[in-house]
């Protein structure tokens, strides 16, 4: 199984780039998204970090795309909406996406699993939806997939 180790996941230097240049402090984004300003200091020094359910709001109080949260793209369009906060997200769907893309794609589990890094025991979890998979996981399916992160959360 090849290994994609993620030493360094840049989310938190991300999130504290775009809540700089959306002249906000750690204390006001907490409080758009309802949790701590340690919470928000946690994330930003990369001791923690948001959960899925929390990263369209996230994406929204700080008018970025998920492509630029996570680091995929810098010129990714802007959005500023407030709609983000009616989430749609669910965990199934995230194991619908992997199960349909893969298959689409005419990949088998095996060679997913290999290509993402996890074993091939993860990957039936995830697309079971018994597992969601990490932060740091979704940038990784994506491009084995070949979709852009925003799917796993429109």
């Amino acid at each position: 199984m090849a290994t994609h180790s993620i030493s360094h996941f840049p989310l938190g230097s991300h999130i504290q780039t775009y809540r700089s240049a959306a002249g906000m402090t750690q204390a006001q984004l907490a409080q758009e998204l309802v949790v701590s300003p340690e919470t928000i200091q946690a994330w930003e020094s990369g001791t923690s970090w948001p959960n899925l359910m929390q990263i369209p709001p996230l994406c929204s109080c700080l008018g970025v795309s998920y492509e630029q949260l996570f680091g995929v793209s810098k010129r990714a369009k802007q959005h500023r909406s407030k709609k983000y906060y009616q989430i749609t997200f669910t965990p199934v769907l995230s194991n619908y996406v992997i199960s349909t893309v893969r298959k689409k794609r005419h990949m088998s589990l095996e060679e997913f699993a290999d290509k993402v890094g996890i074993s091939v025991q993860d990957a039936t979890l995830m697309e079971s939806g018994k597992r969601i998979p990490r932060l740091e996981q979704i940038p990784v399916i994506c491009k084995v997939l070949g979709i852009r992160i925003k799917k796993f959360f429109e």
